[in-house]
């Protein structure tokens, strides 16, 4: 199945370099990669954009319930769109709830200066494939 071969590649891009990060970066420094772009290391302890900073047991949870509902998704609609888009998300949702479980913080990195915020390969995997399902999903309906 597409979705999860996709849902793998982006778990397993996002497990490498979140490794890479932690192991050659200093927390909170920002080291310069291109113009607008730092590495910039960061424990994220909320959702996005870190919202509900400490709840992690609850951010668990959710993944959990969004995880259950892309499942459920990919058996109603098995087009290849919806896969792709699916398998961004799902394996972005886990590589993030990885972190939450291991060491109950989300580690992100990539830090695009005209963003205030600093994400992740699997926040890429998850706006992504989300805007490939909306786009999907609403050219179905």
């Amino acid at each position: 199945m597409i979705a999860i071969l996709v849902a793998i590649v982006v778990f397993i891009l996002d497990r490498i370099t979140k490794t890479w990060a932690v192991t050659h970066l200093v927390l909170g420094a920002s080291v310069p990669v291109l113009p607008l772009v730092d590495w910039t290391l960061v424990e994220n302890r909320g959702a996005a954009f870190g919202m509900l900073s400490g709840a992690t047991a609850g951010l668990i949870v959710v993944a959990l319930a969004a995880i259950i509902g892309l499942i459920v998704l990919l058996r109603r609609s098995p087009s290849i769109v919806v896969q792709l888009g699916v398998g961004g998300v799902l394996g972005g949702a886990l590589g993030n709830l990885y972190d939450r479980i291991m060491q109950h913080s989300v580690i992100d990195f990539i830090d695009v200066r005209l963003w205030p915020y600093v994400f992740n390969v699997a926040d890429i995997g998850i706006t992504l494939g989300a805007i490939v399902l909306i786009v999907a999903l609403w050219r179905q309906n």
